[in-house]
């Protein structure tokens, strides 16, 4: 548990000094033990006073003796452990020294390690080897179990880096030890000052005189239930031991409050992203079911779709046809894309907050609703071919020369769509490529030429929907040519955008996929900025599960346009800040544990204390049950992807 070499104090003058070398007061050995039997035997009553008991001593080398003081004390911190049977009243050295070894024991089974003292020591009253034995049990149970929230930090450094936390910022003030660093009080002052500004004015403290300053921080710490282990020539020529000691009880008054804010926020956002995930995959079924269905019904039309040997009826169906293709079609096959769009944001959040990527039932997979696909164009073209056989009996050489060239066109703008989807090379490349597709698209005299043949079918009253070959219709083709347009304006200037945002972020390239994606997809209304909504969206799609309210926050603190818009710039800056807080799967395990005071289950009430009324019941639905409580360890380690 961290620092217990001293326990003999040596026989020579102890020189105390601050990490930059410079002595503050020499104290001798006798000083130095009296100031330490002082403190810790208030130390001890405290702890008494805390567990509702009116046992008292009045000095460790003589009330430690018999080993009642020293079991009361372990006690002390396991209210709900098994006491030993023991000699209560203890009067034949045999009795003590059996006391002492069950003292000895138990302390031994609350963790904390004993080096160079025995039972023998105590009895005897060895004053160097009882205030040994203290400190390793304060160290132990008190000091060593103290974590620096934010580093693997702990015991000694970890209260030290704490203090230093908590008076960063304030005049005078430099914490690097626990000796010279409180001589003035101001150490002392801004500690409190730093978590109950209302008891402490730090601008007055400044200017008084050292040991009033003591004395009133002294008076405001006991206002707070901290119990007055120091005097004041203890903080004025401060030896390390006491001062430790004392200021963690600032620590577990102030600090724990901190922690346990932070596992709250934890497991708030643990059950949130949980919840969202399963929001998002349960809209991805729901959609795949009803598109499934529509297959179906589609299906069942073309097969049940008799034809009248009639010209009206065939035209007629025809018309019908084609509106099916230009409307209800593309919707669902729009619905199609953005369902398949749902399931990569949910592996994309799945991999940024470590857990099992979802995979839906075999029944409701992408590629079944894509092999339903097939079968309805499979269908449709052929209803669409057993239309038009009463408009082909004669073809001439436009309407192949038509359906020739608007079929490669139409292959050419797919490719180049396809290519701009799965863009290759480095950045400056890409632009390269970007600017060759336009100029290719825009000088390709196979538009005009295309285009005049189509005029000539329509003055021919000929449909080019009634080619036996089936080419795309003119008014398809520019409007696919338009989106070609489109997507290369937007990829040029996305390409330009992220190019400079790489620049000036530090952000990962597997990142910068995931961003790059999400923002091409929500970034509607301007390919180059992201609306409040859009921004929403964003964060919904990356798995980033945060309050309405602080969204709104966040956009209004990183968007710097006049237009009240997010960057790629500024986006890329957003998610570089939200990422460097996350929540990895020890944490949240520890977040747990902290509710259910380090039990292997949470009951129900430490669940709702920890996450609040909904969450808990939602949770209370998903965690599997165990002795009473929640097993949160198991339901927690299948949310996270294993160690590889």
């Amino acid at each position: 548990h961290g620092d217990h070499r001293p326990f003999i104090i040596p026989s020579v003058k102890v020189t105390m000094a601050d990490e930059g070398g410079s002595p503050v007061r020499k104290q001798t050995q006798s000083a130095v033990a009296g100031k330490q039997e002082k403190a810790f035997t208030k130390w001890v009553n405290a702890q008494y006073t805390k567990a509702g008991d009116t046992f008292r001593i009045k000095s460790l080398r003589e009330d430690l003796e018999d080993g009642v003081a020293l079991i009361k004390l372990i006690c002390c911190f396991n209210p709900d452990g098994k006491v030993p049977s023991y000699n209560r009243n203890p009067r034949m050295i045999p009795h003590k020294l059996d006391n002492l070894s069950q003292a000895f024991e138990l302390i031994r089974k609350s963790g904390v390690k004993i080096l160079g003292v025995g039972p023998q020591d105590i009895l005897n009253g060895n004053v160097s080897l009882v205030l040994g034995l203290i400190w390793a049990v304060i160290y132990g149970v008190r000091i060593g179990c103290i974590k620096s929230e934010d580093s693997k930090k702990g015991g000694k450094e970890g209260l030290l880096l704490w203090c230093k936390k908590q008076t960063a910022g304030y005049s005078d003030v430099n914490i690097t030890n626990f000796t010279s660093s409180w001589c003035s009080g101001l150490a002392l002052a801004a500690l409190i000052h730093s978590s109950r500004p209302d008891l402490i004015d730090y601008e007055r403290a400044r200017s008084e005189q050292p040991a009033a300053l003591i004395e009133r921080c002294f008076a405001v710490a006991e206002e707070l239930g901290i119990y007055r282990l120091l005097e004041l020539e203890d903080m004025l020529a401060p030896e390390e031991r006491t001062v430790m000691t004392y200021i963690s009880e600032f620590f577990y008054l102030f600090g724990k409050k901190t922690t346990q804010a932070t596992s709250r926020r934890r497991v708030t956002s643990f059950f949130q992203s949980i919840k969202q995930g399963n929001d998002m995959s349960g809209e991805y079924e729901e959609g795949i079911r009803t598109e499934l269905e529509w297959c179906a019904r589609v299906l069942e039309g073309f097969e049940n779709d008799d034809i009248q040997d009639t010209f009206w009826d065939a035209k007629g169906k025809l018309d019908t046809h084609t509106i099916f293709r230009k409307g209800e079609k593309r919707e669902h096959l729009a619905r199609r894309r953005e369902l398949e769009t749902l399931l990569q944001n949910i592996h994309t959040a799945n991999k940024a907050q470590s857990r099992p990527l979802y995979e839906p039932a075999e029944a409701l997979r992408p590629e079944r609703l894509a092999e339903e696909w097939v079968r309805v164009e499979q269908a449709e073209a052929a209803c669409h071919l057993n239309l038009k056989r009463y408009y082909q009996r004669e073809r001439d050489r436009l309407g192949d020369q038509y359906a020739e060239a608007a079929l490669q066109l139409q292959l050419h703008l797919q490719t180049t769509l396809a290519t701009l989807a799965e863009p290759e090379g480095t950045l400056q490349e890409q632009q390269e490529a970007i600017a060759r597709m336009r100029t290719e698209l825009e000088e390709n005299s196979l538009f005009a030429k295309t285009k005049e043949d189509a005029e000539m079918l329509r003055w021919g009253g000929i449909n080019t929907d009634d080619l036996a070959a089936a080419p795309p219709d003119w008014d398809d083709l520019e409007w696919l040519k338009g989106q070609v347009l489109q997507a290369i304006d937007q990829r040029r200037r996305f390409v330009e955008a992220e190019a400079a945002a790489r620049a000036q972020t530090g952000i990962t390239d597997e990142m910068t996929e995931d961003f790059r994606n999400t923002f091409r997809m929500f970034a509607k209304l301007d390919p180059q900025s992201l609306t409040s909504s859009e921004f929403s969206n964003c964060l919904k799609a990356l798995g980033i599960p945060l309050p309405e309210d602080q969204i709104e926050s966040t956009f209004e603190q990183f968007s710097k346009t006049e237009e009240n818009k997010l960057t790629v710039e500024e986006f890329y800056a957003v998610m570089q800040f939200i990422r460097a807080d996350t929540g990895s799967k020890e944490q949240v395990l520890e977040s747990f544990a902290s509710f259910a005071k380090n039990a292997d289950v949470i009951t129900e009430e430490e669940l709702r204390q920890a996450v609040g009324e909904e969450a808990a019941a939602y949770l209370s639905t998903v965690m599997p049950r165990l002795n009473g409580g929640f097993a949160y360890r198991q339901y927690v380690a299948t949310m996270y992807v294993a160690d590889s």
